[in-house]
C-alpha cells in the first residue's frame, strides 16, 4: 500500500499491515492514485508498403521502460519519440467494416474490436474512390502485374473444391515417422 507520511509528507510503499498500523496510529495518510483513463484510439487513413490504402489505429503507448535495442557495447538504448502499444490495419470493403455484434448487439469492425467512427469511413471512402488502383487484392482493383496475378490465383484457389481425405491413424502415424528429425543448433554466447 502506498502512505504519506504526515510529518515529512514523504511517500512509502509498505506492506498492507504496517500501513494499517501508521494510519491507524495518525502517523500517516494512504495515498489513493486515481486510475489512468483508458487508452483513446488515434485513426488514419494512410497507405502502407504495399500503396494499398488503409485505415490504421493506434493506441495507448510504450512506457519510458522500453528499449530500441541495445548498442555495441551491449548497453539498452531507450525508445524515442510515441511508438503505439498497439497498431492495427484495415483493408477491406467500408461496406463491410462493421462485420461483428457484440453483446449489446452493437456492431463493430473485428480488426479493431471496436466500431470505426463514421467520419473515419467517409475519410476511407474518398481515398479509394481518388487512388482506385490502392485497393487490395482480392478485395477490389490490384496495383500491379504480380499483385493482379497473385488475385486470381487466390480467386482461384477459393473457387476449387475442397476434397475431405480420410487417412487411418497408422497411415498418419507411419507419415509422421517419416518426416527427418531436426537436430537443434547451438549458437556459442559471447
Amino acid at each position: 500500500m502506498l502512505i504519506r507520511f504526515k510529518a515529512t509528507g514523504e511517500e512509502s510503499h509498505v506492506d498492507n499491515a504496517a500501513g494499517r498500523a501508521f494510519i491507524a496510529s495518525g502517523l500517516a495518510e494512504e495515498v489513493k492514485k486515481s486510475p489512468t483513463p483508458p487508452p483513446k484510439p488515434e485513426w488514419s487513413i494512410i497507405y502502407d508498403e504495399s500503396g494499398y490504402v488503409a485505415i490504421k489505429m493506434e493506441m495507448g503507448a510504450i512506457g519510458p521502460g522500453a528499449i530500441a535495442g541495445y548498442d555495441k557495447n551491449g548497453r539498452a538504448m531507450p525508445l524515442l519519440g510515441k511508438t503505439s502499444a498497439m497498431v492495427s490495419f484495415y483493408l477491406g470493403d467500408p461496406d463491410l467494416i462493421h462485420n461483428r455484434r457484440d453483446h449489446t448487439n452493437r456492431l463493430y469492425c473485428s480488426a479493431f474490436g471496436r466500431e470505426v467512427p463514421e467520419d473515419v469511413i467517409r475519410q476511407y471512402r474518398a481515398a479509394r474512390r481518388r487512388k482506385p488502383n490502392s485497393c487490395a487484392p482480392g478485395i477490389c482493383i490490384p496495383v500491379n502485374q504480380s499483385n493482379t496475378q497473385h488475385a486470381l490465383e487466390m480467386a482461384d484457389a477459393r473457387k476449387r473444391e475442397t476434397i475431405p481425405v480420410h487417412v487411418s491413424e497408422a497411415e498418419a502415424t507411419s507419415a509422421q515417422n517419416q518426416v527427418p528429425k531436426l537436430e537443434p543448433i547451438y549458437i556459442p554466447v559471447k
